[in-house]
């Protein structure tokens, strides 16, 4: 399993913060325009669910990565292709991939934890 995705196309529905996370104290877009992601391992579990080992890359910056991937239906889709739905969930610790920009907030809190969530709905078709 491998893919990419463009920093540039980041949307969490709004504009100001999206702006934000591509600009130069998050992802910087500009500088590192793709995030990539390549398995080097693959265990299934049980079911339809499999553990995927990877090199996650962000800003230049590659960390392994293991996520749980749940294939969730399969199918023929209408241009004839075998194609599966896959929900994948993880989660990074952004601040080893260079994304260590922070804002103390009043009461004694942060703005932006340190775990992220990786929650990806996948459609891929097999070749």
């Amino acid at each position: 399993m491998s893919g990419w995705a463009t920093a540039a196309s980041i949307d969490t529905g709004n504009a100001e913060r999206d702006a934000h996370l591509r600009g130069p104290d998050f992802f910087d877009a500009e500088r590192y325009p793709e995030l990539r992601y390549l398995s080097t391992a693959i265990r299934h579990v049980e079911g339809g669910t499999y553990r995927v080992t990877g090199d996650l890359t962000i800003k230049d910056i590659t960390r392994e990565v293991e996520v749980e991937a749940t294939v969730v239906g399969t199918g023929e889709d209408p241009w004839g292709n075998q194609r599966a739905g896959i929900a994948v969930r993880g989660s990074i610790d952004r601040t080893g991939f260079g994304l260590t920009r922070q804002t103390r907030l009043a009461g004694g809190g942060v703005l932006v934890g340190e775990e992220v969530e990786l929650l990806l709905d996948l459609s891929a078709v097999a070749e």
